[in-house]
């Protein structure tokens, strides 16, 4: 199937798609509610097992590169999601590769993403994690990552080489959207990661000091905030913030803390 949504556009767009008109199932021109909507839009429409979006300036990177795909679900038949490399195009010509590694883990998504252009989704797992979340203007597609792995547990399966020649002329790669893009990375966070940083217990007596050793991981808010509003109201957490190595200063912290147990929390440790 080759399904076209358009935002309505009068730059031509549809005349292109007119030219191959024996090839397209479905066309869709009018306002939306930014990427993320026109997505899921076209989700929406899709029959097919396998779902792919390709955005406007992006490119498949060969012309096997469905194939590829296609054998990679075969031979991985309980992979919901096939993900590949991509290749970086700037607008002065040159390019990079964005190389992904096997294993998807939170050393990975705490400062990146996939690129989407490289993703390809069982239409069966978009059952199972619902539509993209077009609140989100720039991030919908992370969030929808983080939500397949930490909330459904999704099987990713790794392509190791380009699937996508990715434009970086659009809209999250333009500094003035820098801040917009942050705000929304965070607020995916506290949604799909913080809530496996839930510090759980059964109430009692004790006191407990957790000593979170990387403040500058974009998770530590959401695991400081899992921590110190924990549903325990006899459970006291005590949170002592500090850096790899831990410092002199912190190590007097931790020897004034009352405290009867002391729990470290690092890196991708879950409470």
């Amino acid at each position: 199937e080759h399904i076209f949504v358009d935002g309505g556009s009068v730059d031509g767009t549809l005349d292109v798609i007119k030219k191959y008109d024996k090839h397209v199932t479905h066309v869709i021109s009018e306002k939306d509610n930014g990427i993320y909507d026109a997505m899921n839009k076209g989700l929406r429409l899709a029959k097919g097992t396998i779902v792919y979006f390709l955005n406007t300036d992006d490119l498949l990177n060969d012309e096997s590169v469905f194939e590829t795909v296609v054998k990679t679900f075969q031979r991985f038949p309980l992979a919901d999601v096939v993900y590949g490399n991509a290749k970086l195009v700037y607008e002065n010509g040159g390019n990079a590769d964005a190389v992904y590694p096997n294993n998807l883990d939170w050393n990975h998504f705490r400062d990146r993403s996939l690129c989407h252009q490289s993703v390809f989704t069982k239409r069966s797992a978009f059952a199972k994690v619902g539509l993209f979340e077009s609140q989100y203007k720039l991030v919908g597609d992370y969030a929808w990552i983080l939500k397949s792995i930490w909330v459904h547990d999704l099987n990713y399966q790794h392509v190791p080489k380009p699937l996508s020649l990715f434009s970086m002329s659009g809209k999250h790669s333009s500094p003035a959207n820098a801040v917009l893009l942050e705000n929304e990375r965070q607020t995916a966070i506290n949604e799909y990661i913080a809530k496996r940083y839930d510090f759980a217990g059964t109430a009692s007596k004790y006191k407990v000091t957790a000593f979170v050793i990387t403040i500058d991981d974009p998770a530590f808010p959401c695991c400081l905030e899992a921590l110190t509003n924990q549903s325990c109201k006899n459970f006291k957490v005590d949170v002592v913030r500090g850096y790899r190595p831990v410092s002199a200063a912190d190590q007097e912290t931790i020897k004034r803390c009352d405290t009867e147990y002391f729990i470290k929390v690092d890196e991708d440790m879950i409470l």
